[in-house]
């Protein structure tokens, strides 16, 4: 297939332009199943070329949110527009056109070869009952694979695939279809650290092209390493919306997670700073007990010799965070209070019962 030059989305239409008009907005969005609201007026904009993160606890309204985005469900109130026309006034078809969606994992049915996966991606633009992928929509794909660095794959068998390979071909199908938006619902958790690594910077680089990114993650760490914003939600609300140095903080993290954990600044081998989020496990007398180890210990980050730090603490107990309200939400409430405990300073921290060697984040 010859390698010709494709033209991606890139740029509002001049009238979006002069108006000044947000690729995504969002409007006191309502959504929610049967008579149960879960997302409660939730508002929000995304210009082109943006990484927008979306993190916050099991049960909190993530999903929801992305199924309203995408048209997937009904929402209760509220508008969705994608640059400036309104969701609802759109068929299937068009809406495809607009959004790319890569779910979690894919399992396909048949053994298809890697190239006819991602030319599925060209199914919003064919017409017609019976209709078959034109010489343009094959160099599409062909591109696609190419910007993604997987184009000696194209006849591979996809099932075959390493979950990493699989995640960039299921990037490159959702590229094909030269989306406006592409949302992603926890595209990394079921890969290895490698991978993880290998998928976010590939998604990272769409965003220079002009595409826009909403991600769905758990791992607060992916949104200070490639978001551009973070939105933070907690029980169907926005509670916090900007940079991931202003949303990322360690008191953020507690009140929606209720775990202890620390966004510090680390400085690499370069000289550059990295801020990192270091969860501190806790393990009460009965995990100690599980896992062959004392009540009241708590476990940091390795130190220089690769050696874990450890400390002691009292235990005690602080109010843990309410289960948050929504379809992810399967736990009792009884299941989802964790003992937290004090946090006074061990003997591998400093003062301020971080880990030494590291520096709290400053709250932006």
């Amino acid at each position: 297939m010859p390698p010709t030059d494709v033209v991606w989305k890139s740029e509002l239409s001049d009238a979006a332009v002069s108006a000044g008009t947000p690729m995504l907005q969002v409007r006191d969005l309502r959504a929610g199943y049967g008579d149960k609201e879960i997302v409660h007026g939730v508002s929000f904009d995304i210009p082109r070329g943006q990484f927008v993160c979306v993190i916050g606890a099991n049960g909190c309204g993530k999903s929801t949110l992305l199924r309203n985005l995408l048209g997937l469900v009904e929402p209760f109130g509220g508008t969705v527009r994608i640059e400036g026309k309104s969701i609802d006034e759109m068929d299937e078809r068009e809406r495809a056109r607009h959004f790319a969606y890569i779910p979690q994992a894919h399992t396909p049915p048949f053994p298809f070869k890697v190239s006819d996966v991602v030319i599925l991606g060209r199914t919003p633009y064919l017409t017609g009952i019976v209709a078959s992928a034109s010489e343009h929509d094959q160099v599409v794909a062909y591109q696609a694979m190419c910007r993604l660095s997987i184009k000696h794959l194209a006849d591979e068998v996809y099932s075959e695939l390493s979950g990493g390979q699989q995640q960039l071909v299921l990037i490159a199908r959702a590229l094909a279809q030269q989306p406006d938006l592409l949302v992603m619902d926890e595209p990394t958790a079921s890969l290895d650290f490698g991978n993880q690594q290998l998928v976010l910077s590939c998604v990272h680089g769409l965003t220079r092209s002009g595409m826009s990114v909403l991600m769905v993650t758990h791992d607060p760490g992916h949104a200070l390493s490639c978001a551009d914003r973070v939105i933070m939600m907690e029980a169907g609300r926005v509670i916090g919306d900007g940079t991931p140095e202003q949303v990322i903080t360690t008191e953020n993290l507690r009140r929606i997670y209720g775990t202890e954990s620390y966004v510090v600044d680390v400085a690499l081998a370069d000289g550059e700073m990295a801020r990192v989020c270091v969860p501190m496990i806790r393990t009460d007398g009965r995990g100690a007990a599980e896992c062959g180890g004392q009540a009241g210990s708590r476990i940091g980050p390795a130190s220089a010799d690769g050696a874990g730090r450890a400390g002691t603490y009292d235990q005690g107990s602080s109010p843990a965070r309410q289960p948050g309200q929504g379809e992810e939400s399967s736990q009792s409430d009884e299941s989802d209070e964790r003992p937290r405990g004090d946090s006074s300073p061990s003997a591998g921290s400093d003062e301020r019962g971080l880990p030494r060697g590291l520096s709290e984040g400053e709250d932006r």
